[in-house]
């Protein structure tokens, strides 16, 4: 059996891992860059540091020979001919597969606006990204940033450790909006702001000024932003159109069935470019279980996905800032401050389905276990009576 495996992504490794771990099927995997599997979380901590983490690469050159697993790098898939049961590559290579798996990702959003295309607009996907990024801020100066979501506080907090002057721009009226309450996404903006960087909510950019290079960012309010730099991270939209164009059933994102097959049932789609359900994935932990139970299914063995509830552990900052579930989708709610300490849990028909927890984060350890018993108020209340 030839499996060929589209993206060198955490979920299409993950994949090759099961297979080879369980058969002895011919494993290729092709990615249009030119490193092999990384952990793209770590770019954002990365930024003007010359510091490669340890663990970057998931797995060393030795263990791809190792395993039997070819890895084509800087090569990219230009087509699926379905009939034939092969794909075409920018590099003129057509490749045979019995099963296939699609795992390109999703690229960075960033809107058509005026100016886009000036010198200093950038967006972190790809290794290659944080090196020119990294090359061209060495003597600049001042930031923005727009986005307050994850990674756009950790990208700012990395920048603010290297000396910029720095600036969030969220659209929405607060930070974090779909991970925080309101009031733990107000201590998260304190701590920020303590911290020197300026938090600017409720604010959308109209335009980027400047001749060549970029100079400021004009504000919907009318506002200027003095701007060397402007660092997008709004979003990301799922690598589709191969899947598009091979005909296969595509939404928001290739559409999956629980076994992580498309509408073709030779071609499997894993990781941020499948949409599984109503959701795309997008995180890191559930792309590598869609690489997982592709592979199981491939090699026979029926197996489902089951979807953990959604965890962000944000690190920046001083202090842990950790939510898991959805804590803004509660008709009943506890929050506990204590000192500098804040527990928020959200309680939906009487189960527990959201958790924040800044500073004292030691019940993360416990959250997925209490989310997916979906406990109720007074036991929980019993639970941090004994911590």
């Amino acid at each position: 059996m030839k499996v060929l495996i589209l993206g060198s992504s955490a979920a299409g490794l993950a994949c090759a891992e099961a297979l080879r771990q369980k058969s002895d099927a011919e494993i290729t995997i092709i990615g249009k860059e030119s490193y092999k599997p990384y952990y793209r979380p770590a770019l954002s901590h990365m930024i003007l540091s010359n510091d490669l983490p340890s663990r970057f690469y998931l797995k060393p050159d030795s263990y791809y020979k190792d395993n039997n697993i070819k890895l084509v790098l800087d090569t990219e898939v230009t087509a699926i001919d379905r009939q034939n049961k092969k794909i075409y590559t920018n590099t003129g290579q057509e490749i045979l597969y019995t099963k296939l798996v699609i795992a390109l990702g999703s690229s960075n959003f960033v809107p058509p606006l005026q100016g886009v295309d000036k010198k200093g607009v950038f967006n972190l996907k790809y290794y290659s990204d944080l090196l020119k990024l990294n090359e061209y801020a060495t003597n600049k100066q001042n930031i923005t940033i727009i986005g307050g979501g994850l990674l756009g506080i950790e990208a700012a907090w990395a920048f603010k450790k290297a000396g910029k002057s720095v600036t969030i721009v969220e659209f929405l009226d607060r930070l974090m909006a779909n991970q925080l309450s309101p009031a733990a996404s107000a201590l998260v903006e304190k701590e920020i702001e303590a911290s020197g960087i300026r938090v600017m909510t409720g604010k959308s950019v109209k335009q980027i000024l400047g001749d060549d290079e970029l100079m400021a960012v004009l504000l919907e309010s009318g506002e200027e932003v003095p701007t060397d730099i402007l660092f997008y991270s709004i979003g990301v939209r799922p690598n589709i159109s191969i899947a598009k164009a091979a005909g296969l059933t595509v939404e928001k994102g290739i559409v999956v069935n629980d076994k992580m097959q498309t509408s073709d049932n030779d071609i499997y789609a894993v990781g941020d470019c499948c949409q599984i359900g109503n959701m795309v994935p997008g995180i890191w932990p559930l792309a590598l279980q869609t690489g997982k139970i592709a592979a199981e299914n491939i090699l026979g063995t029926e197996s489902k996905l089951s979807i953990n509830p959604p965890i962000a552990l944000l690190k920046a900052l001083d202090k842990g800032v950790y939510s898991a579930g959805f804590i803004n989708g509660g008709d009943d709610y506890l929050e506990i401050t204590e000192g500098d300490s804040y527990k928020a849990f959200a309680f939906k028909e009487g189960g527990l389905i959201g958790i924040n927890l800044i500073a004292d984060t030691r019940l993360s350890s416990k959250a997925l276990r209490l989310l997916t018993e979906k406990i109720s108020k007074e036991k929980l209340i019993e639970i941090l009576k004994g911590n």
